[in-house]
């Protein structure tokens, strides 16, 4: 039986290829010329469905045999790259071949070919380069001998022109073998809603009217060729990963011609960017559904043959849509925290999810049966989450504490916190967890303090001064002053602001006028009564120094007020720009308590407010600044940023005017 020539094949409504006849000739873009059974030859135009091969190579064999091919890798692997390399007919290297071989499992084919190199390597037929990633080509003579080497002729059909039906018969009994593999997970696709009666996608036999789409992804090397799309149920992540990277109108392409049920398992799997694709679809999704696509994905990730990390983002996206629709399960979100937290830099946002979604069931669920919950586990994964003003982390703390408050004043829900996550956190709903007396004792006072020993720098003492109440109340007054002494040995600024609230210059002379004279007293005993005189004198001149002292702190006692008072005006006045800069701000405006945060330090430190954003009012030198402009007094002007007056005993000054244009209008 000769196996030579080309011959045209089609591909079935269920995806297999099966021969319609030996091809005479070929003319000028799909025109053909095909032999009939019997014997006689017609003119064919080729159909999108139908491609023509040389009949017996590894090409034709994986369109009608894939089977064949794989047994010839166990069995035979040499002998197969060998024809390889004779249809090839140029030198060609390793990764060429093995690509040839798409849709057989690429670990047979890796390990087929390491076989099939050694002897290779050792055939005198064979030539191998010299390059770093050498190739390999057939030497003269070599290539007929070699081709069909491997026994993949026809496994099909017994001759040309076999009837087509035959061919489709035995086509379908080998893609049968394939169907009837098991199935480790599948997504179902159960709804009243759907119009056909759709088929769960990893049913174990899938329906003909799937094998369509299936195709199109088999094309797209989606799907491998010897795969149905029951084998897209083991992968929703990887399916969801490869159809992101199709463009959205051939994506609409892909699904248009797409039955109801099998629209609906593709729209669990599409990620951001792609879901108006399939929107109307995705609108009809039940919860169970979602669940199951979201179990599906956990078992792809623990049995990924590699890193999974590329997997887990696309998790996180299902898991994020199944919450929103109707929420999971509190086992499936415990355990798809564990996923999150081990894969913690791709996991961030799958893990706040998750957090967000347990602290949503708390109020359901009583303090005997959290138990179940299994609580420590719940505090290792939140342990991977940061404290942040809306997040995970900080809503789940919240939801426990109003169930059960013993609880969250354990350590480990605390483990890892920040100052910086204290100041950020207390801006929002966990600050009234954070003025429980014993978490603030046990958590907030710790870290404060720990981070008022570690200040050595003007912006740190900032970040104290402006934190929340709940936090700024821990701070204490001589270790924030030990803060601004230790910050002003490498900082002149703060340095002159510490000598001048605490006399560091005269405690320093009088200190080195004593350990002078305690020096001078022991310097020898032949002369300890004189100096015990000297001790006495220099004693009696301190005391007489004090004195003067005294009597000079009282006559500058104005002078070191004005100092101080123009020290705490200087403080004040920036505080007042930063309150007025906060205020004019549209992004702070919309954040309710870090107003209330600005207006309570204000207050605190006695600023009043001189109008406000969009008032009219009249021009008031003292009061408003016309930002260069020559305005009347008394004139109609609009407040453009508010200013602030500062009370200090009976009076008030202006110490921050408001900014002022004429009005327009």
């Amino acid at each position: 039986m000769d196996h030579r020539g080309q011959v045209l094949l089609r591909r079935t409504e269920d995806g297999a290829f099966v021969e319609i006849a030996p091809v005479v000739s070929r003319g000028t873009g799909k025109e053909l010329v095909i032999r009939n059974s019997d014997g006689s030859e017609q003119a064919h135009v080729r159909a999108t469905n139908e491609i023509v091969v040389e009949r017996g190579s590894v090409l034709h064999s994986l369109r009608v045999a894939p089977g064949a091919v794989r047994q010839a890798l166990r069995d035979r692997p040499a002998e197969l790259f060998k024809q390889m390399l004779a249809e090839a007919g140029k030198p060609t290297k390793a990764s060429a071949l093995k690509s040839r071989l798409h849709g057989i499992d690429s670990r047979l084919v890796d390990k087929a070919w390491d076989a099939a190199r050694r002897t290779l390597d050792q055939d005198d037929e064979v030539q191998k380069s010299n390059e770093r990633v050498p190739t390999y080509k057939l030497s003269a003579g070599a290539a007929e001998r070699s081709l069909h080497v491997a026994g993949l002729g026809p496994q099909l059909i017994d001759g040309p022109g076999a009837p087509a039906a035959d061919a489709e018969s035995a086509t379908r009994s080998k893609a049968s073998e394939l169907e009837q593999a098991p199935v480790s997970r599948t997504i179902e696709v159960q709804t009243s809603d759907v119009p056909a009666d759709p088929q769960p996608i990893g049913a174990p036999e899938p329906a003909q009217h799937l094998e369509s789409l299936a195709q199109r992804l088999r094309e797209l090397e989606i799907l491998s060729p010897e795969d149905d799309l029951s084998a897209l149920a083991r992968t929703p992540l990887s399916l969801g990963i490869e159809l992101a990277k199709i463009k959205a109108p051939e994506l609409r392409t892909l699904v248009a011609e797409a039955e109801p049920g099998q629209r609906l398992a593709l729209s669990l799997v599409l990620g951001p960017g792609k879901e108006r694709v399939l929107e109307p679809d995705a609108k009809r999704l039940t919860a169970g559904q979602h669940e199951a696509v979201v179990r599906s994905g956990l078992w792809e990730i623990a049995n990924a043959s590699q890193s999974s990390r590329r997997l887990v983002p696309t998790l996180a996206d299902l898991t994020k849509r199944a919450v929103g629709v109707a929420g999971l399960p509190v086992d499936l979100l415990l355990e798809l925290s564990r996923v999150f937290t081990e894969a913690r830099q791709v996991g961030q946002e799958g893990l706040d999810v998750c957090l967000v979604a347990l602290a949503r069931a708390v109020p359901d669920t009583t303090e005997s049966s959290l138990a179940a919950w299994d609580l420590g586990k719940v505090a290792l994964a939140a342990r991977a989450a940061e404290f942040s003003r809306q997040g995970g982390r900080s809503a789940l703390v919240v939801a426990l504490h109003r169930v059960v408050p013993n609880e969250v004043g354990r350590p480990r829900w605390w483990e890892g916190i920040t100052f910086d996550q204290l100041v950020e956190a207390g801006r929002g709903p966990l600050a009234a967890v954070l003025e429980d007396p014993a978490i603030a004792s046990q958590v907030v006072r710790p870290v404060v303090e720990d981070a008022v020993r570690r200040t050595t720098t003007r912006s740190g003492l900032a970040r104290l001064w402006l934190a929340p109440p709940v936090v700024a109340t821990w701070v204490v007054g001589h270790d924030l002053k030990e803060a601004m002494l230790r910050t002003g040995t490498k900082d002149p600024i703060a340095g002159r602001w510490a000598q001048e609230l605490t006399d560091v210059g005269e405690i320093e002379a009088v200190t080195g006028l004593l350990e002078t004279a305690q020096a001078e007293a022991k310097a020898s005993r032949d002369a300890e009564e004189t100096l015990r005189a000297q001790v006495a004198a220099l004693e009696s001149q301190l005391r007489v120094i004090g004195e003067q002292l005294a009597g000079a702190r009282g006559q500058q006692s104005d002078l070191r007020g004005a100092h101080e008072r123009q020290l705490k005006l200087e403080l004040v006045r920036t505080v007042a720009r930063l309150a007025a800069q906060v205020g004019q701000s549209p992004a702070a405006s919309t954040d309710q308590s870090l107003m209330r945060s600005v207006e309570h330090a204000a207050a605190r430190e006695g600023l009043a407010p001189i109008g406000r954003a969009g008032d009219i009012v009249g021009f008031d030198p003292a009061r408003h600044d016309p930002l260069g402009q020559a305005i009347p007094e008394h004139s109609a002007v609009v407040v453009l940023r508010h200013g602030y007056t500062w009370s200090d005993g009976p009076e008030a000054m202006t110490i921050l005017k408001a900014q002022v244009v004429p009005d327009g209008g």
